[in-house]
């Protein structure tokens, strides 16, 4: 299934990614101690957005193809 629905997912299997990867940086550069905590936590919190998002948006594609 391609078009508008499938680039919305990559775009947030991209973005989810790169929070991945920033809180992995973070976590080790910065030792993940102080104020970092507050930015994972609001990562971490953007990061289950888009995560509940991509499920919905994968549920309704698996709807319109069956």
């Amino acid at each position: 299934f391609e078009g508008p629905l499938g680039s919305s997912m990559e775009a947030i299997r991209k973005q989810a990614t790169r929070l991945r990867e920033q809180a992995v940086l973070k976590q080790f550069g910065a030792g993940g101690y102080g104020s970092d905590l507050v930015t994972d936590e609001a990562e971490m919190q953007q990061h289950h957005k888009l995560e509940r998002l991509y499920i919905s948006t994968r549920a309704a594609k698996v709807a319109l193809v069956s």
